[in-house]
């Protein structure tokens, strides 16, 4: 198949994310060689390339290549291996489990009547509460991100209470 400068090539590198888009104005037959051997040199295991023709596409649109992208999603809801009435002084824990295409930014919020606000420093898939207290009674969540989109845990509700252990 000869390339024209009406052609577009889009390489979709798998494993790497990585999209490439190139018009081909001077010597099509030399740049296809070039992108093919820099997308088989990226990822040996397999490349796919797609061609489309200008013409079916308006100018400056790049015709659609399948993503493999997901939002995060729940892979494990909220949960918790202290009671939902605990003793104030007592460590609190809740873990959740996350899915989804990386990077995911975790970041667990409490929700304590006002709406939900983050928890400082409380970006990973479990959150302590060491020596809790009246005050850090709520609804905590875990809530994760990536350029795809964003989900929510089950808010879980803990409840702090003076007391003798």
């Amino acid at each position: 198949m000869k390339i024209t400068a009406k052609k577009i090539i889009a390489a979709v590198v798998s494993g790497f994310g990585l999209v490439a888009a190139i018009t081909l104005f001077t010597n099509p037959d030399h740049a296809h060689s070039r992108l093919a051997s820099a997308a088989e040199t990226a990822s040996p295991a397999g490349s796919i390339l797609k061609t489309a023709d200008r013409a079916q596409a308006p100018a400056g649109v790049l015709p659609p290549v399948k993503s493999e992208t997901s939002p995060p999603f729940i892979l494990a809801d909220t949960s918790s291996s202290s009671p939902d009435t605990n003793l104030v002084g007592n460590l609190v824990i809740f873990t959740a489990k996350i899915g989804g295409t990386p990077p995911i930014t975790l970041q667990w919020k409490v929700n304590k009547g006002g709406g939900f606000v983050a928890v400082p420093d409380a970006t990973n898939s479990w959150l302590g509460i060491t020596n809790a207290q009246i005050s850090d009674s709520g609804l905590y969540a875990l809530f994760a991100t990536n350029f795809a989109g964003g989900a929510g845990t089950t808010p879980r509700a803990i409840t702090l209470v003076d007391g003798v252990d």
